[in-house]
């Protein structure tokens, strides 16, 4: 049987006293990083569908069509263009934690 090193047994003692199963931590982390890629890669495609958006909004300006959004949209308009970009922003944080954690594991 192979030997615990001192990192996993720590590890193991933070989620005990966290009250977490080791063996579910672990098979919910293999499940985030199998859909990781496709997630990174939609979020990537949403970000590139908002900024088309508001480039079309102002002529092929995204300044403009920002300035519109903000100003001169219906209220639904802007509202839906703004969790839109509230879920992309939310998604990116995410993704950047798993980033830093997937180079401190490095």
């Amino acid at each position: 049987m192979r030997k615990e090193s001192a990192a996993l047994r720590k590890c193991r003692s933070q989620m005990s006293a966290m009250g977490m199963d080791s063996s579910a931590v672990f098979h919910r982390s293999k499940l985030i990083l199998k859909i990781y890629r496709d997630v990174v890669w939609v979020l990537n495609e949403r970000t590139e569908e908002l900024h088309e958006y508001a480039r079309e909004m102002g002529n092929r300006d995204m300044e403009a069509g920002l300035c519109y959004l903000e100003n001169f949209a219906p209220d639904t308009e802007l509202q839906a263009f703004e969790e839109k970009v509230c879920c992309v922003v939310q998604s990116r944080m995410l993704v950047d934690v798993i980033d830093r954690a997937l180079l401190r594991l490095k």
